[in-house]
């Protein structure tokens, strides 16, 4: 018994610090500063994943890699800025967020 609870709590101070850092990542809101596509495609690549930022990159002519040449988003490419600033929401949620940039 002394076993299972010895187990049971280091669990609850490994999960507890996990579950409080995605909750308070979640809650994250990410506010542009103009307009534009680039501002966007980061916003995206935060909130939606680098998967959704790639396929809008693509449907306007562009690529990852040209994106990164010209333009970062807060001092990281993008794929730093996707992985850092991660808040991926739901993907039904993506039509309002596109409307709102």
């Amino acid at each position: 018994m002394k076993t299972f609870f010895s187990a049971l709590a280091t669990l609850s101070l490994l999960v507890a610090p996990t579950a409080l850092a995605n909750n308070a990542k979640s809650q994250i809101e990410f506010q542009s500063t103009d307009n534009s596509f680039e501002t966007s495609v980061c916003i995206i690549a935060a909130e939606f994943g680098l998967g959704t930022a790639y396929d809008v990159l693509r449907q306007n002519g562009s690529s990852v890699a040209k994106f990164n040449r010209k333009f970062d988003c807060n001092g990281m490419d993008l794929r730093t800025f996707a992985r850092r600033m991660g808040n991926h929401i739901e993907d039904d949620q993506m039509e309002t967020a596109l409307a709102k940039n």
